[in-house]
């Protein structure tokens, strides 16, 4: 088969075309977009820049003509079927070969197809993709067929699928970027094709002597032992293929012919190199008419059917795959894949080829790891486990939500993908929730995901809104999915598929719905025909209808006891961040608190000093969630003092998320095993904005993604202090006592018991420790503890009636098997704004790798940032007692560094 790519041609050229005009040509770039193209040629302003965003906006109400020219080669033109390959337009177009139109398209999360034969020439082709207007779509459609969403969107953006955060979101702008946003090419090949392959996974424990050799070999390779029984553990997994084609032919008997011809086989490659390689064997073993009876053929249109035959709406060809016949290989002692913190994350190559009469036609390579992965449901008396198995092991999620990363999808590419997953993992992440109102991301993401260890839980791209489901949308929806869950269920990293975010809490509400047959057409869709086409296509892939849910049917989705949950009390409902002490969800994969973007981040929205105010225009068209500013400034006096200057008020809002978030983590993990997991909202920006983000938009990491680091860790100690934090009272109200407390907790979440040292000391705040003499209560303690593997342990509750609320303070510590800190924090009985921090007169001493800070006194939050703000370091943001304490530096220049500590917010 030749696949010939026309994408990274430089013949491509785009122009606008308004409704009375056509513009000049410009230059463009294939995969990219309409934006991307303007800018770089001069044509608009940065659409991030004060309120371009307007401006952009409008350029969006015209169409846009992308053309290039090609040539192909004989060889091309003597293939049976010639065809041209979209694998993603953005999103309603018109595509024409030589001026003859080939199709529609509407659909930016789906591949489209075009049989080219007999219009394509050698010498001098001319392509060309007319994109019609979004805004326009959508402002008609909705005039004529009303259905409504989010307010934060643009009307009408349900009804086209098409990134709907692309419309504005309440962390996003109206920039609803268009383009050819992934490549083109053409195919030229026999009339079958390998379209894509299941593969099924059977994992098989297998037990042995550990004096046998064969056990003793594979120690070391995700074996277990058992000291008790002497036994070695190992697994053997069983791997079937069952190939997937797309076949060019409408004739059943030329389609039985076709079929009768066809064999393959797999290669297996481990992660040592070592290869396993099945027999070459037919795909339909039992193809062609028995001559001798009057049976019927075995591959006529009832058998094909039942064979799995049906269409390919957009491609070129039916799909035909068998559902009996299949390659199986058996790895023994295979090399399971875990999530990141669990184990190693091995990856085989897997290589399908296909044959047609002995002669290679087609092959299919991928990656694959070896592992089982489910949903833990499993019902009590008064409450239903939730939790993501991985292997047989309930893991407790850690991450965060990923949203589109630019709204310039141009911009987009592996290198930005991987810097961001990158983080993440630095972060202890060990999954990502890829949020429902963006698209489906790109191959490479996932590929990522797999080589990081980062469990991906799947939305489909449906999200705060309803649809109605005419025959047109539920046939484009249909494809859409198929070709999806074709494209992703193969990865390692996938956790499971979400039907949808946030939908049937808000249609069990009633909100935006208009009519009873947007609630049916609801549970069509997500109780319907997303579960029975994954139980067909991904068979080994769970399903979850909708975020937050209890598992379907309008019951109670925003149930504390059953399912996953979005909690938001604390932030839109304006509750103190100690709220999530109330709750112990079962896992929580929403929660989160705003702050703004670093300093530089800012500057390349405004380079006028007069917008450096949150309250500006400027930064009030960069904040999407209405009257935000001003719910972080009431969190703020809460918490802090009012900071005195700009710069100052951006510190305090990073410390006040990172304190938020990081007692909310904290907490659900204490709690391991009755909730099972913690997905920050929101992990990353699509342009610079105020947000819940723990990245900004330029990539800096904000106090929360450290924050997160430290509370994420596998071995993590925490404290829940009891103190004015959360007494419940006012300052001057009566009586003015309250209690005070600590209590320590160590969470373990690696699959090994660990021995650990857990130890905390009163201080005072100017860092010495305090005496006996001086209170009259303990001052410090210290206790070596066993953490099982996967638990929580909670220590002694200590009375701390007598400390000094405000000028004495708890710090703590865990320490490993050799001494070494691993986790440690501080806490106050006071709030930030009543302590009596001292100046610590903080100090650094940077070489190539490292920063040591000295400290005079209680140091809390301490940032360390260059001039560009761009430094990552192994840890920033932290507490620290009086002395030094030395950081690795990840990357970023050293140069011109400067500190600051919650003592300067003020």
């Amino acid at each position: 088969m030749n696949r010939i790519s026309i994408s990274d041609n430089d013949k491509w050229k785009m122009r606008i075309i308004s409704s009375d005009s056509k513009g000049k040509w410009i230059k463009a770039v294939v995969p990219g977009s309409v934006y991307t193209d303007l800018l770089r040629e001069g044509l608009m302003e940065d659409p991030f820049f004060k309120d371009n965003e307007d401006k952009a906006l409008m350029l969006m109400d015209n169409d846009f003509e992308y053309e290039t020219s090609f040539n192909v080669s004989k060889d091309f033109l003597s293939c049976y079927d010639q065809i041209l390959h979209f694998d993603g337009l953005d999103t309603v177009t018109d595509v024409l070969l030589n001026g003859q139109k080939l199709g529609s398209t509407e659909n930016m999360h789906r591949m489209y197809e075009f049989d080219i034969k007999d219009i394509v020439k050698e010498k001098g082709n001319k392509l060309t993709v007319l994109f019609h207007s979004p805004t326009r779509y959508i402002k008609e459609a909705v005039e004529k067929d009303y259905v409504d969403g989010s307010s934060d969107a643009m009307p009408g953006f349900p009804h086209i699928r098409k990134t709907h955060s692309s419309f504005g979101w309440d962390w996003g702008a109206h920039l609803p970027d268009a383009g050819i946003y992934r490549p083109v090419y053409l195919i030229g090949s026999g009339s079958v094709r390998l379209e894509s392959v299941q593969i099924l996974q059977k994992h098989i424990t297998v037990k042995n002597s550990v004096s046998d050799k064969k056990a003793v070999k594979s120690s070391g390779r995700n074996t277990k032992t058992s000291n008790k029984n002497n036994i070695n553990e190992s697994t053997n997994v069983k791997i079937s293929f069952k190939p997937e084609l797309l076949i060019n032919s409408t004739d059943l008997s030329d389609l039985e012919s076709a079929l009768s011809k066809l064999t393959y086989d797999v290669k297996i490659t481990d992660p040592d190199g070592r290869e396993l390689r099945s027999k070459e064997t037919k795909l339909f073993p039992s193809s062609g008419r028995n001559k001798s009876s009057d049976k019927k053929p075995a591959i006529d249109a009832f058998a094909l059917k039942m064979s799995g035959i049906e269409s390919a709406d957009g491609l070129v060809g039916v799909r035909v795959r068998t559902l009996e016949n299949s390659i199986s290989i058996t790895i023994e002692d295979a090399k399971i894949w875990w999530p990141r913190g669990y184990g190693q994350q091995p990856l085989y190559d897997v290589e399908v080829t296909l044959y047609e009469d002995g002669q290679k036609i087609d092959s299919w390579t991928k990656r694959i790891g070896l592992r089982t992965v489910d949903l833990n449901l499993k019902k009590g008396r008064k409450a239903a486990d939730f939790a993501i198995r991985v292997n047989g092991t309930p893991i407790f999620a850690m991450g965060a939500d990923y949203i589109p990363e630019d709204h310039l999808l141009g911009r987009v590419n592996p290198a930005t993908t991987r810097s961001l997953l990158e983080k993440a993992a630095f972060a202890n992440h060990n999954c990502v929730r890829v949020w429902g109102g963006g698209y489906y991301p790109e191959d490479w993401f996932y590929d990522i995901c797999d080589e990081l260890g980062l469990l991906v839980w799947q939305d489909m791209m449906f999200a705060c809104a309803v649809y109605h489901l005419t025959e047109k949308f539920e046939n484009n929806i249909k494809e859409e999915f198929r070709q999806n869950l074709r494209r992703l269920r193969h990865h390692a990293s996938l956790g499971l598929i979400c039907g949808n975010n946030e939908m049937e809490m808000f249609v069990d509400r009633g909100v935006w719905v208009h009519s009873k047959e947007e609630v049916r057409d609801y549970t069509i869709m997500y109780e319907r025909i997303i579960p029975s086409m994954l139980t067909d296509i991904a068979p080994q892939v769970s399903y979850w209808p909708s975020s937050p849910s209890s598992g379907g049917a309008f019951d109670d989705p925003g149930s504390e006891t059953r399912g996953d949950q979005h909690y938001w009390d604390v932030w839109h409902g304006d509750k103190p961040f100690t709220e999530y002490r109330k709750f112990r969800f079962r896992f929580l994969s929403e929660f989160g608190f705003q702050s703004f973007p670093l300093r530089k981040t800012i500057d390349l929205i405004t380079d006028d000093e007069n917008d450096r105010n949150i309250f500006s225009y400027v930064m009030e068209r960069h904040q999407r969630n209405g009257a935000a500013n001003g719910k972080i400034m009431n969190y703020m006096q809460q918490t802090y003092r009012y900071p005195s200057d700009f710069d100052t008020l951006l510190y305090a809002s990073h410390m006040l998320q990172a304190d938020g978030i990081r007692l909310g983590i904290e907490h659900f993990r204490r709690y391991r095993g009755e909730c099972m997991g913690a997905v920050v909202w929101q992990l990353n920006d699509c342009w610079p904005v105020a947000s819940w983000s723990s990245i900004d938009y330029a990539g800096r990491l904000k106090a929360l993604h450290y924050a997160e680091k430290r509370a994420f860790a596998p071995l993590m100690i925490s404290c829940e202090e009891n103190g004015r934090i959360n007494c419940g009272k006012a300052v001057n109200e009566y009586p003015k006592d309250f209690e005070k407390s600590i209590r320590l907790n160590v969470a373990n979440e690696s699959m090994e018991d660990r021995v650990v040292t857990a130890i905390w000391e009163l201080r005072n705040a100017n860092g010495t420790a305090v005496s006996k003499s001086e209170v009259s209560c303990p001052v410090s303690g210290t206790k070596k503890i066993t953490v099982p593997a996967l638990t929580s342990v909670w220590l002694d509750k200590v009375d701390m009636e007598g400390v000094d609320e405000f000028s004495q303070y708890v710090s703590y510590h865990l320490l490993d098997e050799n001494g070494i800190e691993i986790s440690g924090g501080s806490v106050i009985f006071s709030l930030p704004k009543y302590f009596k921090y001292e100046d610590p007169k903080l100090e650094l001493e940077a070489s190539a790798d490292t920063i040591t800070i000295t400290s005079s006194a209680y140091a809390r939050g301490v940032e360390i940032l260059n001039d560009n703000e761009d430094i990552i370091l192994s840890d920033n943001y932290f507490d620290m007692d009086k002395g030094t304490k030395t950081i690795k530096v990840i990357s970023g220049s050293c140069d011109n560094l400067r500190l600051r500590s919650v003592y300067d917010i003020k």
